[in-house]
């Protein structure tokens, strides 16, 4: 009997083990379990669209050694303000087609790009910026350096993730103007303890903890160095929180910190009903219309 008591323990302990050494740490670092690719309905950088978009392929090397696939699509006239979008965790630049069709028509230069471990880009785990915002000033460099001179003024509109990445790579690069940042998160750790809640009902710190130092060993991060209510301390551009007041994934309290956090020109727009993704449904036209004025404004 005890030897069954034993083994049924041991079973135990090594699925736990398993569960934080292994599941946890890859669900933080490859939220999709492996590299997303575009799906059935999904856009894509079809032949048709490129040629529609007149979209040039951009691919560069970050400071690591990691190819970044990006998409340069000139305004429908010639300008010289290119707005750089940032996809959430586990998406594609190519999910920001309709929102690169929007800006090109109002005269803006678009710049999509796949983060790395998504879409064509290379590497193998998401750092939620830790690598990820100097990956968008590698990007950032070769939209300056166009022969063309197409790219003098850079903002950025980051989803999740990309918004996270955003504000940490503007508190460290002077070349962004101004910054939208929707749904963003405060640091990994919170993200990380709303995460078990909402997938497993705890808050449990040893589980977490656990979490968090294995992705740190796998994927050689910091994830204290991973905090947007930190970087926008720093940034004195200004910038646009947005946020749905139904986000279930991310908090819409996380906005209202990070904005009363930061230290430069802010604005704030939340949308009633909105949940984490699909904002343009609930608040229609205004939702455009008042970020194509913000980048109107200060780019």
């Amino acid at each position: 009997m005890l030897s069954l008591i034993l083994a049924a323990f041991a079973i135990i302990a090594g699925g736990c083990a398993c569960f934080c050494l292994y599941v946890l740490p890859n669900r933080l670092l490859r939220p999709k379990g492996k590299r997303w690719r575009i799906i059935a309905g999904e856009e894509q950088f079809s032949a048709a669209i490129r040629e529609e978009l007149r979209c040039e392929d951009m691919r560069v090397q970050t400071k690591d050694g990691v190819t970044i696939a990006g998409w340069f699509i000139p305004a429908a006239s010639p300008a010289t303000r290119t707005v750089v979008m940032l996809h959430g965790i586990g998406g594609s630049g190519a999910r920001l087609l309709p929102e690169a069709r929007l800006f090109r028509a109002h005269g803006f230069n678009v710049c999509l790009f796949d983060s790395r471990g998504s879409g064509e880009s290379g590497g193998i785990y998401c750092t939620y910026g830790y690598y990820e915002k100097y990956d968008l000033i590698a990007l950032i460099d070769a939209l300056s350096g166009d022969a063309a001179g197409r790219t003098q003024e850079i903002g950025l509109l980051g989803f999740s993730m990309g918004a996270a990445v955003a504000l940490q790579t503007a508190a460290i690069e002077p070349r962004v103007q101004c910054v939208i940042a929707e749904a963003c998160f405060t640091d990994v750790s919170s993200a990380g303890y709303d995460y078990l809640e909402r997938r497993l009902g705890v808050r449990w710190k040893w589980l977490h903890d656990t979490a968090i130092r294995a992705a740190e060993r796998k994927a050689h991060f910091s994830v204290k160095d991973v905090s947007p209510v930190e970087s926008v301390k720093k940034i004195t551009i200004p910038v646009m929180f947005v946020h749905g007041s139904g986000d279930r994934i991310v908090k819409a309290e996380y906005s209202q910190i990070l904005f009363d956090n930061c230290a430069g020109p802010k604005e704030r727009m939340i949308i009633a009903g909105g949940a984490h993704t699909g904002l343009r449904e609930i608040a229609g036209e205004s939702y455009d219309c008042k970020r194509l004025d913000f980048f109107k404004r200060y780019l």
